[in-house]
């Protein structure tokens, strides 16, 4: 670690010392997790990752032991009060697990563990109470608490008592009190010390709503909020059961425009004369309600303000107003003293009541405030220099004294002031107030698409037009401004919505538009990674219409993944909160009114998807001649400089679609320091292009090239020095597709490619099981992906565990395992590849350019057509090829009870977390010691063999609380709930993949009546209460499907009986109504995809243990063998997709 990080370093050292330390205090705990938190983030810009190493001190009875984790570098001091050391450095793999043992064997220093992570992420919110929020002085001290605390849950948890009373419909009776000015001193105060603390940049969007609510407390109220809430007390309060006033507030709220405006007109001339010419003449009909308020002045002068308004509001003028006010208050802060006085004023005052007055004392009392203003603040350098020297000038002679002249001392302090205010204006204010000056200009000429694209534009250089932050409320107040040009912004986009309404869609400027609002989103507190690749896809002149329905399928699927993320925490904690179902939804709806960019966002891209759709003559079109793609360029996931251009660029087009979903997910995955495996990614233009055809003898030159710098790298960063083939250091690659839209299972995966028989048996000699189960592995998947021999099916495990006399794959014999082997490449051999595999066995090189090559193929693959004409993808996607070092989660691990983190092999999938009533998440899913990838997700491991990963917090705490964290690194990043797969091989945490969780239904699950024993039970993973009949082939599901009857109340639809859910069963999965398997899990590529299913109700259970498919037919049994049921094809079966519950014939169901 360099020395300008560990001058970073020194002042956290201190903060823990003084906290934790022999003589640690209880009341210096907070400022010293404040102050790790602040670090943290600090020079987590240099290593992507930095943290005390699980967030765990040692206090000893000299000192404390603090280890840092810098992206693997373990560093590790030993403080003491009068001196502090380093007593251990060493690089080790990124991702390897640390535990308390390995800390105290490496440093030999023992010592009583504290345990941070307790302090900053649990949170008993049951012993935590209701938070009241009534007033301003409430508002106050709950800001005031919020600045104290450590605690990040504790923080969220009190933030969200916060936003939800300002977004009450209630929120300005906050500022109720009869002598005010205390008040909104005390809390705007508190605000700004909240956005100076650690906690302001983490949690961005409710900082946006403490600083748009609480300047609206505290000065006037937005005209915006105002037309809301009259728009709902006309609607809700005194004109109920009307079409018109509902339409007025419901495009209020949703889409505010001009004929919004023409509505409100035409109503009030309606209230006045009985006449109207109402937009929708045949659905705006005016009822009783609208009759008798006709005889009613306050509806008149209600419905005439609310017209008066939105014609401001639309006109820009209130805007423009604001902006004036907002540029008066920066400037008077700007120059504003601690005397409450303005520097001006400050001069005026020193030269008459102290100069001119000849009163020595006032004099010095105002050179001192002048003094603290000019030095406090971050000032240019050379504009506080001079100034100090003029007041250093002004202090001697002092008034009174000899030499003193009064005129002389007036020219001097206000030449000096002069210069003084010049500078700062020029260096911290003039360029802001230019371009706020084209804004209005913009606005006030009607020029609406510019308005949003210079405010836009603005937004994202504020640091820079301001030079940073140099005064105490410059923070604040360009947050307001932020605030204030979304606004601006959203109110200019109504126009260009009108126009189009009025003109017809101008389709290039419109995704233009989607794409700028996704950009946005990272100042609104909203970023999504996924709406940022998503809307550059958009405006890619190489798609054509048809791609882009695609695109906007997902833009809006993942908009409100977005939404329910935001959302979710609060309906969970409705009660806890204080409000009731209809209070809550009242206060969420004013929570994502003032979401102007992602409201755009969904706005124009659903009037896209329509203008597309309807116009299907266009599917084939472009934007415009496509933009070149380097083939070529393959991405290093190590190569992190380059990673962070490109991630942070806003010129680089969307990586999803060069590098694939899976491809661009590690690559972001290594830009936020989360652990992964080294790695090589050819893009998606390679195999579009058809370039592993008629390029092969590059495309080799390319592999081998790369494969020596994927070499080099590992060797570098982690001292293992591999090379592919070796059988004294053999590199193990994992060479997978993806493509940009996820196909799970669709294309191909070759794993442990490099494993020759010399390697096998070089590696046999250190782990015999494990030598054999890789090969094995590579073998069953090559020969799937590029001879199309499904090994798997020949049950050869099966066999030898019967063989053996063993229930689970972990405990046969290495000899077992190689027998496996030797049968697997028989039966290759008997198939007509005994050249091919012999030669493959004998060369990895060959093995690794042939399964690029498969990967390649795969795209055209029937298996994948199939997939993509189900879900409606078109073929230009493409799919990359991830050429990764394989993590090999199936080491034996050490025999014993107690599990050594350090050592331990497994593999793991989480599919989505679940929100708990306490408004944080946790997560779900699978792992299985001793086991790859494959295992969980093939569909073709029992489930029995799975544990819950929950299990870890008693089996591998440390282990557990790491993916917790990198869990939310990766949510908050990519704006929604991640699946990851990782794998932890010896000890050594690997991430290997990331994609959105599919976790939103429009249909809700239905539950049986009454349906007695069920006579089996597996793992429920979509769905709820679903009776089918039974099929176990395509040709079963189309006969049978032929065949129902849709109004039989018995029967919902096809239900398809695997043993075995694999990714070559899905695209028939996907054409049924429900599955049933043997194998699988809730992890399982086949429950990926229905999970993705949402155009029809689906339900599924997998992992039924007792199910036994065999052929045209399945028996259930119980455990000791005992046949329950035999299932015939046409025979109904019932099955629960939440329980996992089935049963034998068809069941009543709640409809």
């Amino acid at each position: 670690m360099n020395q300008e990080d560990l001058q970073k370093i020194e002042p956290l050292n201190r903060a823990l010392l003084d906290a934790w330390g022999p003589n640690g205090r209880q009341d210096a705990h907070n400022k010293a997790l404040r102050a790790y938190l602040l670090t943290r983030t600090a020079l987590s810009q240099s290593y992507r990752m930095f943290e005390i190493a699980n967030h765990r001190l040692f206090c000893t009875d000299s000192g404390l032991v603090v280890p840092y984790d810098a992206h693997g570098l373990l560093i590790v001091f030993h403080l003491e009060p009068d001196a502090s050391r380093v007593v251990f450095e060493r690089k080790f793999p990124h991702g390897t697990v640390l535990t308390d043992e390995l800390i105290e064997k490496l440093t030999g220093i023992r010592g009583e563990a504290i345990d941070l992570q307790r302090e900053i992420y649990d949170l008993k919110a049951g012993d935590m109470g209701a938070v009241r929020v009534h007033r301003l002085r409430d508002l106050a001290q709950v800001l005031e608490r919020i600045n104290e605390s450590g605690s990040r849950h504790e923080v969220v948890y009190l933030l969200r008592f916060v936003v939800a009373r300002l977004c009450s419909n209630a929120y300005r009776s906050l500022a109720g009190a009869k002598n005010l000015q205390p008040e909104i001193y005390r809390v705007r105060k508190a605000l700004l010390a909240f956005l100076e603390g650690p906690f302001a940049a983490r949690l961005g969007l409710p900082a946006r709503v403490l600083v748009r609510h609480i300047s609206g407390l505290v000065t006037q109220p937005r005209l915006i909020e105002r037309v809301w809430q009259d728009t709902i007390d006309l609607c809700e309060v005194h004109v109920r059961n009307s079409s018109i006033t509902n339409e007025i507030r419901r495009s209020t709220h949703h889409s505010l425009g001009w004929r919004t405006l023409e509505l409100a007109r035409a109503y009030i001339h309606w209230l006045k004369t009985g006449e109207g010419a109402f937009p929708d003449p045949e659905h705006m009909v005016p009822s009783e309600s609208d009759e008798a308020a006709r005889s009613r002045p306050d509806i008149l002068a209600l419905a005439e303000r609310i017209a008066n308004d939105l014609d401001q509001l639309l006109g820009g003028a209130q805007i423009a107003q604001r902006l004036d006010e907002w540029r008066s208050s920066y400037a008077d802060d700007m120059v504003r003293c601690d005397s409450g006085r303005g520097l001006p004023e400050e001069i005026d005052l020193l030269l008459s009541k102290g100069g001119e007055a000849g009163n020595r004392w006032t004099w010095q009392q105002h050179l001192r405030i002048i003094g603290r203003f000019v030095g406090v603040n971050d000032w240019q350098a050379e504009a506080k220099e001079a100034m100090k020297a003029c007041l250093d000038g002004l202090a001697d002679p002092l008034p009174g004294e000899k030499g003193f002249s009064a005129s002389e001392a007036s020219a001097a302090a206000r030449a000096g002031a002069e210069r003084f205010l010049a500078e700062i204006r020029a260096h911290h204010q003039d360029a802001l107030f230019g371009e706020l000056d084209r804004v209005e200009k913009l606005l006030l000429g009607g020029s609406h698409l510019e308005v949003f694209e210079l405010c836009s534009r603005v937004r994202h250089e504020l640091r820079e037009l301001t030079a940073g932050y140099a005064f105490e409320a410059q923070r604040l107040l360009l947050y307001q401004l932020d605030c204030l040009l979304e606004e601006t912004g959203y109110y200019s986009l109504r126009h260009v919505a009108h126009d189009y309404t009025e003109s017809g869609m101008d389709l290039p400027q419109c995704l233009e538009i989607v794409r700028r609002c996704a950009v946005n989103l990272v100042l609104d507190g909203l970023f999504s990674r996924e709406l940022w690749d998503l809307s550059l896809l958009l405006v890619d002149p190489s798609c054509t219409n048809r791609a882009r329905l695609d695109v906007l399928e997902h833009l809006q699927r993942n908009y409100h993944r977005l939404v329910r993320r935001v959302s979710e925490a609060y309906e969970t904690m409705a009660g806890h909160l204080g409000y009731g179902e209809d209070e809550m939804r009242a206060v969420l709806g004013n929570f994502f009114r003032s979401m102007h960019d992602l409201n755009n966002l969904a706005h124009f891209s659903d009037a896209a998807r329509a203008h597309i759709a309807a116009h299907p003559e266009t599917f084939g079109d472009r934007l415009g001649p496509a933009d070149e793609r380097d083939p070529w360029r393959f991405q290093h996931l190590s190569h992190s400089e380059e990673i962070v251009a490109r991630v942070e660029s806003y010129e680089e087009c969307s990586l999803r679609d060069v590098y694939g979903g899976k491809g661009s997910g590690l690559i972001y995955l290594s830009y936020l320091g989360i652990p992964t495996r080294d790695a090589f990614i050819i893009p998606t233009e390679l195999a579009r292009q058809g370039f592993h055809r008629t390029q092969g003898e590059r495309l080799e030159r390319e592999i081998a090239e790369h494969l020596a710098v994927l070499e080099s790298d590992i060797e570098r960063d982690n001292g293992q020095i591999v090379q592919l083939g070796d059988p004294s250091a053999p590199l193990l690659l994992a060479v997978r597709g993806g493509s940009v839209f996820s196909m799970p299972g669709q294309l191909e995966t070759i794993v442990f490619v490099g494993m020759t028989w010399e390697v096998a048996e070089a590696l046999a000699e250190e782990d015999e099981w494990f030598a054999w189960d890789a090969l094995r592995r590579f073998l069953a998947s090559y020969a799937a992906s590029v001879w199309l021999i499904d090994l798997e099916e020949l049950g050869l495990v099966d066999l030898a565990k019967e063989k053996y006399g063993v229930d689970l794959k972990i405990d046969l014999p290495g000899a077992a395992m190689r027998e496996v082997v030797e049968k697997s490449r028989d039966a290759i051999c008997r198939a007509g590849f005994c050249r091919e595999i012999d030669a493959l066995l004998n060369d990895a090189n060959l093995q690794l350019n042939t399964a690029v090559q498969a990967v390649c193929d795969s795209w055209d693959g029937e298996r994948a057509a199939r997939y993509r004409e189900i879900k409606h993808l078109s073929d230009r996607w493409s799919t990359a090829v991830i050429v990764q070092q394989m993590a090999a989660g199936n080491h034996s691990n050490p025999e014993g009870s107690a599990m050594d983190e350090t050592t331990m092999s497994l593999t793991g999938v989480i599919p989505r977390t679940r929100m708990q009533e306490t408004g944080f998440r946790s997560f779900t899913g699978d792992i299985k010691f001793g086991a790859s990838g494959d295992d969980l997700v093939g569909g073709l491991t029992a489930a029995d063999s799975f544990e819950p990963v929950q299990h870890l917090h008693e089996l591998a705490p440390m282990l557990e609380r790491w993916i917790n964290h990198i869990n939310s690194r990766i949510r908050r990043f990519m704006g929604t709930d991640a699946e990851i797969e990782f794998t932890v091989e010896r000890g050594v945490l690997s991430v290997l993949q990331t994609r959105s969780a599919e976790t939103e239904h429009i249909y809700a699950p239905r539950t049986f009546r009454d349906p007695g024993d069920a006579c089996g039970r597996g793992i429920g993973v979509m769905g709820g209460a679903f009776r089918g009949v039974a099929a176990f082939s395509e040709l079963d599901a189309v006969r049978l499907r032929e065949t129902l009857d849709p109004d039989s109340g018995d029967v919902d639809g096809v239900l398809l009986v695997l043993e075995n859910p694999i990714p070559d069963q899905i695209p028939l999965i996907l054409s049924v109504d429900g599955l049933l398997a043997a194998r699988g899990g809730s992890t399982a590529h086949a429950a990926v995809a229905v999970n993705g299913i949402d155009d029809k109700p689906f339900s599924a259970v997998l992992g039924v243990s007792g199910l036994k498919v065999q052929g045209n037919s399945a028996l259930i049994v119980g455990p000791d063998g005992e046949a329950f049921y035999t299932v015939n094809t046409g025979d109904i079966v019932s099955i629960h997709g939440q329980t996992g519950e089935v049963f034998a014939g068809s069941r009543a169901v709640y409809e």
